[in-house]
C-alpha cells in the first residue's frame, strides 16, 4: 500500500470529522463551505 495515500485517507476523515463538529457546535460562514 501506498503509505501517502493512507495518510491522505485520514486526513480526509479528520476534515470530515470537524467539518461536521463545526456545522454542529459553531454555525458559521466556515461550515457552509463543505
Amino acid at each position: 500500500m501506498d503509505a501517502r495515500h493512507c495518510v491522505v485517507d485520514d486526513g480526509m476523515q479528520l476534515w470530515v470529522a470537524w467539518i461536521s463538529l463545526a456545522k454542529r457546535d459553531h454555525p458559521s460562514p466556515v461550515a457552509r463551505w463543505a
